[in-house]
């Protein structure tokens, strides 16, 4: 394909025009982001606020197979896991409904935006397709079917504008369902368990209760001292939380851009394989004509030489006479 100067210069001002695209795209979801890790936290702030009763009212499902009474430490075990298991369950449905709601909005101003550059980047490929006759346009369509950043493709990123609060399928498709899962592993890490299982808690919460007397007081004294530890534990430990959920709220963004900015790099790299083929031809043709050049010197140098040799001939013949 021949691209005269004034189409490779079009060519280039369509990088530039991707390029620019690319930087607003990751701009909004900067902002965007922010936005949501800030929503999120005013939100984290008002749950943290009624959990204290949320928790408590589960106290009542805890249960043990061991008395209270002989076995403590056993009880205590068992109601450790029960408060880790209640506040689990309150972590995880913040994050499915609260932060949910935070990120998919968000995320369906940024997928507007996203659909608009995309738009751009095809119909400039196609414009370049019907000035030139190239296929830009089929091997970039081609290329959002192959592309994927962490298991995200663009077309996810695309679909979010088909999104209403009754479809779970985005949620799914974006892979978002374990937005908060990594949150609850941090908070699992961190050692809820461990910090109120180990010998010296163990023993500290074991203490506050001697052999004998009524079983059931016992037992609602040791559920109400796991619970008093494990949420202070917890309060200690709010702030590393918080933190988790907000860096994997600014992940989902940066995956989103991710997956976009590769697509953008894609129609970047098939203008520019267009320009290095032109500028390839280009010095091919010069190569071609520089050889050429050579084999018509040589043979003007060739022939001059013969004329040379004719006039030395003829000066000769000329002379015998």
């Amino acid at each position: 394909v021949y691209l005269p100067e004034e189409a490779k210069q079009k060519i280039l001002e369509k990088i530039g025009e991707a390029s620019q695209g690319d930087v607003k795209i990751l701009s909004t979801t900067e902002k965007l982001k922010d936005k949501s890790i800030k929503k999120a936290a005013e939100a984290w702030d008002k749950w943290t606020e009624e959990l204290s009763d949320r928790l408590s009212e589960k106290i009542n499902e805890w249960d043990s197979e061991h008395s209270p009474l002989w076995d403590k430490e056993k009880v205590i075990k068992d109601y450790a896991e029960g408060f880790t298991s209640s506040l689990s369950t309150e972590l995880e449905n913040w994050g499915n409904t609260e932060v949910k709601k935070i990120v998919v909005n968000n995320l369906q101003i940024l997928s507007k935006e996203v659909c608009e550059n995309l738009e751009v980047v095809r119909i400039n490929l196609q414009e370049v397709d019907e000035q030139i006759n190239s296929n830009l346009n089929e091997q970039f369509n081609l290329a959002i079917q192959n592309i994927k950043a962490d298991g995200l493709d663009i077309n996810s990123v695309i679909k979010l504008e088909d999104y209403d609060d009754n479809g779970g399928g985005l949620w799914e498709g974006l892979q978002l369902g374990g937005l908060t899962g990594g949150a609850l592993f941090m908070f699992t890490g961190l050692g809820i368990l461990p910090i109120i299982i180990p010998g010296g808690t163990v023993a500290l919460i074991s203490s506050f209760f001697g052999i004998g007397g009524d079983e059931e007081k016992a037992d609602m004294k040791i559920k109400q001292q796991v619970y008093n530890v494990g949420f202070q534990k917890f309060q200690e430990s709010s702030e590393e939380i918080l933190d988790k959920v907000c860096d994997n709220i600014a992940e989902v963004f940066y995956t989103q851009f991710k997956s976009v900015s590769t697509v953008i790099e894609q129609a970047i790299l098939l203008y520019e394989n267009l320009l290095e083929q032109q500028d390839k031809i280009h010095k091919e043709t010069q190569s071609q004509l520089q050889v050429e050049k050579a084999f018509i010197s040589t043979k003007q140098q060739q022939l001059k030489q013969i004329q040379n040799r004719l006039e030395i001939i003829l000066t000769q013949i000329s002379g015998s006479r």
